[in-house]
């Protein structure tokens, strides 16, 4: 005759098998979440400081800032690629930085979504002042302060794969002689562009003596940037 366990026994089986399921879950539980932790804590290590992180973004072999000179020599020109966190920053005070929560800045750096700025700084080898450069009558000087305030915006696009886009924001910040450079702020709708696509930014110059330049950067290099530590 066939023996039939105990019931005690079988409950005291069937609870030690749920205690085993209950054991691995716990445990794939506080894998899962140790593994997030330590990947949270590994990315906010790897935030910079403002300081380390504008250092790294002008480092030329990061592939965010391009420099070069004119085929004549006369102009040094650099392309600085800006990403989002820059600008948010940039438009907070001290105070504001040292308080602003972790929503609220991930919120206006998002305000800056689906744009690609860019800041170019244009600079004479020979003179302080770029705008000097080849201009033999006082005319000619203003006619090119004109050009960069106003016209020069028709004249940058970017070629993005098959597509060629308009220069959406551009804004000439007049240094008056501070400085030995002018410099331009450059924004492309990049709403429809895949993140990944290269970029090439074209100058096509009539004015200032520069010609045609380009401008290439990687759609990869865009896509691994460090992120920035408010406070």
């Amino acid at each position: 005759m066939k023996k039939v366990p105990k019931l005690s026994l079988l409950l005291h089986e069937t609870t030690y098998q749920r205690m085993k399921i209950g054991g691995f879950v716990f445990a794939l539980f506080l894998a899962v979440f140790l593994a997030l932790f330590l990947a949270f804590m590994s990315f906010k290590d790897n935030a910079l400081s403002p300081t380390a992180y504008i250092k790294w973004l002008e480092d030329p072999k990061n592939g965010l800032l391009i420099k070069g000179l004119t085929d004549d020599k006369k102009f040094m020109l650099k392309m600085q690629y800006m990403p989002n966190e820059v600008l948010a920053y940039q438009i907070l005070t001290p105070a504001q930085r040292a308080s602003i929560s972790k929503g609220a800045w991930d919120s206006l750096v998002n305000s800056y979504h689906q744009v690609d700025y860019y800041k170019l700084d244009i600079s004479s080898t020979s003179l302080k002042d770029p705008l000097a450069a080849n201009t033999k009558v006082k005319e000619q000087y203003y006619d090119k302060l004109n050009y960069l305030t106003f016209d020069m915006q028709k004249n940058v696009r970017m070629v993005c794969g098959s597509d060629t886009l308009p220069c959406v924001l551009y804004n000439y910040e007049r240094m008056y002689n501070t400085t030995n450079f002018c410099r331009i702020l450059l924004a492309f709708d990049t709403e429809k562009v895949k993140a990944t696509t290269n970029r090439q930014l074209l100058i096509l110059d009539n004015q200032l003596g520069i010609d045609t330049v380009g401008f290439s950067f990687a759609g990869n290099r865009l896509q691994h940037i460090p992120t920035l530590r408010v406070h």
